[in-house]
């Protein structure tokens, strides 16, 4: 039957008209993020990308910021109606924008302020008066600077390019701790982090906002907006490599996985979703925040939370039978008003208890919870499987590191590091305590951990990494790199220090199997580097199983693998009549190894000369015989193509190891250059200090100088006119004489002073002459030879016969001896006040070579009780002493110091507490 075309169209306009009206309206709607788009929103991504908005009836576009948008002033303006922004939403609603928030996606601040390692600012107190470049919405770092007294700083503009504070356009930068550590960190740069909780500063961040006209016109929507949107950030912690497949497919802007990945380690410290209900929020909190806010002068004290903090409410009027309703839930709740919180709260500490067994218990680190007193509370499965002992077995700490702990030295790290875990310190970067441990397991494998110890309320949570295998690789490094640039960097060369040997196997395995030849790389004298590849029963069962067989087998791959620089070695084999070819692995003309193959046929095989070879050799002829027709033919000419084809690869392996070589050398050459130019920077600083004293000093004895020698000279004259007085005042007389004796004295005490100043101020002029170290010394011996004889020093000096000459100014040199020596004296007479016989001061001079050139050192050792590494740094110092006021003037090492090095020299300390000390004075030998 036919239907009208009247129906047809009647049934279009119906469809047309009704349909639309029987499905669910989808609205859209704009999320305006705070930043570009990356894991930190990945949980709207989630929610978008699986549904989660679609099936609210939500068509929600996420869209990302750029520097400089503010997501409240969208929000606010009407261009959007959700957006993602810092705690400063509350002082934005204070200043009239109307939005509310609905939830705290990261509990803890995720902004750090960041300097490099390099600009040695070690603490936040160091900033003040730094370039801080800022960015917005950063209202919490200004809370942690005023807290912690830094309250004088440049604030600049934030251009989000982390170099800028290593370019020297900023000396510090707040950033996020998911973002710009791990970006410097990447390009070489290792920074330190100043972060807000450490000032007591801890504010939510990342909050989930809306416009507050929009909350009031559709509740239902914005609703269903949160629950989709928390929704989706529980997936993202649950499946985040999902989720970083979605954001480099659908939200990709060039960031690497290893970026994204950092980044959701980081995000999942703040967001802690393990342990607290995703996007949670507590008013108290939010009122310490606004307190805080207040401190800063960014609200008043009048400030209210008043409609600030969404709460799900039904829309509309009440009715007398909900106010009933109402009034009967009150009295139910005031019934249940006792037993109902504490069963609430016994349910969640529940929750929280068994959320963190699951969270340490699957851990891939060994981890355990302590309380303060030592006993441990809880250790997980893989501290179980990784140590050995159980929770029964190492109740305390002290028990687990008895059993555990390898060495006394071990045992006291740990305990200093509990220590200091207990008293509530952490490290620079507020994230625990952390120190090497050798560990002895109970299977009895010693193991490298690194222990990160924290305290968390009132526990203490300690974990373990397992670094054996990274220090073993370290090590075999260092030792590789001492093989390759030993003795000059060849003579102590083998293969194996050259090359990874299994990747070699890996090579010549599959050389064997694409050839179809047999691969065996060996030493030079012919023992095999490597496990043989493809090698023939004929070799490998008969005749490398008798004595003669072995031997031949070796000589003939000595032989074939001679070296050769012009080509490979082809030749039939000495052992069996089988062809072989080799090529020669060498390192800077060295011949350090030979790659051999063959084990082919060429032609056919005569069988009564085998079966003499096999009874020469001690084989079973006819087993030789029938072993020999399964070795494979070849035409010569296609074997001398393999043959040539390892050559070239050979080489290539040749040329890798002197790249390795190269690469050794630059690498010790790279660490003896940074070892000297720390060595030049302390020479250069201590070069410095002594140029600004010199300055000073020199105007200091200058000014000095001339009312001292009146002084002088006056009390000269006061003395001698004394004889011109009446003998009756003898008395009197004798007494001003004594008095101006002794100002005399002091006068010429301070005189010496003024003239040390001048020498260290270098005011003081000596010409350099060729001189000789012992006749320094015979001066030297007779200033304080004497005094030595009266403190009962015994003083032994050993002056090498084949002392280089050299140039110097004498009478300076004997200064630096003098004063070395006379330090030396005060030390041995501090620790032996009388006679002993260990009251000892050796002198002794060689010759030495340092840096490539010949120079003369003068030793002074003494058994004093030595040097503190405290104080080391310090000795040079001018006016630095340890001496008792008026015993010295701290000049005395800071002269000697400027003199050595005016003379191109050295002058190096080596000491201990207990002693003994030693000086070595460094002087460049040479003739006038």
């Amino acid at each position: 039957m036919r239907h009208p075309g009247w129906l047809k169209v009647f049934a279009a306009l119906f469809l047309l008209g009704v349909l639309p009206g029987l499905l669910p309206a989808v609205e859209r709607v704009v999320l305006q993020l705070k930043w570009r788009h990356q894991f930190q929103f990945a949980g709207y991504y989630a929610a978008r990308e699986l549904g989660y908005y679609a099936d609210a009836g939500l068509d929600v576009e996420i869209r990302p910021a750029v520097p400089g948008l503010d997501p409240a002033v969208e929000v606010s303006q009407g261009r959007v109606a959700f957006g993602v922004g810092s705690s400063e939403i509350l002082i934005n609603r204070h200043n009239g924008m109307d939005i509310v928030v609905l939830a705290a996606i990261c509990q803890h601040s995720p902004y750090v302020i960041l300097v490099p390692e390099s600009s040695g600012i070690r603490t936040v107190h160091e900033l003040v008066g730094k370039r801080i470049m800022f960015e917005p919405q950063a209202a919490e770092i200004e809370a942690f600077l005023r807290n912690e007294g830094v309250h004088s700083f440049s604030r600049i503009f934030h251009s989000h390019n982390p170099l800028d504070i290593v370019t020297g356009r900023a000396d510090a930068m707040t950033a996020y701790v998911t973002t710009e550590p791990f970006i410097l960190s990447h390009a070489g740069i290792p920074t330190r982090r100043f972060l807000p909780e450490q000032g007591g500063v801890d504010f939510y961040n990342d909050c989930l906002f809306v416009d507050g006209r929009v909350l009031e016109d559709k509740p239902e929507m914005v609703r269903q907006f949160r629950e989709a949107s928390l929704k989706g950030w529980r997936y993202a912690f649950e499946r985040p490599q999902q989720i970083i497949d979605l954001i480099i497919k659908k939200y990709d802007r060039g960031l690497s996985r290893a970026f994204l990945e950092n980044e959701m380690r980081e995000m999942r410290k703040l967001v802690l979703p393990e342990l607290v209900d995703v996007g949670h929020i507590n008013p108290g909190r939010w009122k310490h925040i606004a307190d805080t806010y207040v401190g800063l002068g960014l609200l008043p004290k009048q400030y209210s939370l008043e409609g600030f903090i969404w709460r799900p409410q039904g829309a509309g009027g009440s009715s007398p039978l909900q106010w009933l309703l109402v009034a009967g839930a009150t009295a139910l709740l005031l019934f249940l008003g006792i037993v109902l919180p504490v069963v609430l709260i016994n349910r969640r500490l529940r929750e929280g208890e068994a959320r963190r067994q699951v969270l340490f218990d699957n851990s891939p680190l060994p981890i355990v919870w302590a309380y303060t007193d030592g006993r441990l509370e809880f250790v997980n499965r893989r501290f179980v499987t990784f140590f050995g002992y159980d929770l029964s077995e190492t109740p305390t700490i002290i028990s687990w590191a008895t059993l555990v702990i390898a060495d006394e030295a071990g045992q006291a790290t740990m305990r200093r590091l509990w220590e200091e875990v207990k008293a509530g310190s952490s490290s620079a970067n507020g994230q625990g305590q952390s120190a090497d441990l050798a560990v002895r397991c109970r299977d009895g494998v010693r193991r490298e951990v690194v222990v990160l110890a924290q305290r968390a309320g009132g526990r203490i949570v300690i974990m373990f990494d397992d670094i054996t295998e990274r220090s073993r690789a370290e090590q075999a490094l260092r030792m590789r790199i001492t093989m390759l640039t030993g003795d000059n960097g060849s003579g102590g060369i083998d293969i194996a220090s050259l090359f990874d040997i299994e990747e070699l196997q890996a090579i010549q395995d599959s050389f064997a199997e694409a050839t179809g030849v047999a691969s065996l790389i060996t030493t030079p004298e012919g023992i095999p580097v490597t496990r043989p590849s493809n090698f023939c029963t004929i070799c490998k069962d008969i005749i490398r199983t008798t004595e003669r067989g072995r031997e031949n087998c070796r000589l003939s791959d000595a032989l074939v693998g001679r070296y050769n620089p012009d080509g490979p070695n082809v030749q039939p084999c000495i052992s069996g009549g089988l062809w072989d070819a080799g090529a020669s692995i060498t390192v800077g003309g060295r011949h350090i190894a030979n790659w051999l193959v063959g084990q082919v046929r060429c032609e056919e095989m005569d069988e009564t000369l085998m079966a003499a070879y096999a009874r020469e050799i001690g084989a079973d002829p006819e087993r030789y015989i029938e072993a020999m027709k399964q070795v494979p033919v070849m035409q010569e000419e296609h074997f001398r193509k393999i043959a040539d084809f390892l050559f070239k690869l050979a080489k290539e392996l040749s040329i890798k190891a002197y790249r390795n070589v190269q690469q050794a050398r630059f690498i010790v050459d790279l660490e003896k250059a940074r070892e000297r130019q720390k060595e030049l920077q302390s020479q250069l600083v201590q070069s410095q200090k002594l140029e600004s004293i010199g300055t000073m000093a020199s105007g200091v004895a200058h000014e000095i100088n001339n009312p001292l020698m009146s002084m002088i000279n006056f009390s000269e004259l006061i003395r001698d006119r004394l004889d011109l007085l009446p003998a009756s005042e003898r008395g009197v007389i004798d007494q001003i004489r004594a008095f101006a004796g002794e100002t005399i004295d002091e006068g010429q005490r301070i005189a010496g002073i003024v003239r040390n100043l001048l020498a260290f101020s270098r005011q003081e002029g000596e010409s350099e002459m060729a001189a000789n170290m012992r006749e320094i010394l015979d001066g030297l011996l007779s200033l304080i030879g004497r005094l030595l004889d009266k403190d009962e020093i015994s003083v032994s000096i050993d002056i090498s016969p084949d002392l280089p000459g050299m140039v110097c100014r004498p009478r300076q040199i004997q200064q630096v001896l003098l004063n070395l020596v006379t330090n030396a004296r005060d030390a041995l007479n501090e620790r032996y006040p009388g006679s002993h016989p260990d009251k000892r001061l050796q002198i002794l001079v060689v010759s030495a070579m340092r840096e490539g050139r010949a120079w003369v050192r003068t030793t002074i050792r003494d058994n004093g009780p030595g040097i503190s590494k405290e104080i080391q740094n310090r000795i040079f110092d001018p006016f630095f002493t340890t001496k008792a006021t008026g015993k010295g003037t701290g000049l005395g090492l800071s002269i000697s110091y400027g003199i050595v090095r005016d003379h191109g020299g050295v002058i190096e300390l080596e000491s201990r507490e207990g002693g003994p000390t030693f000086f070595h004075v460094w002087l460049p030998a040479g003739v006038a």
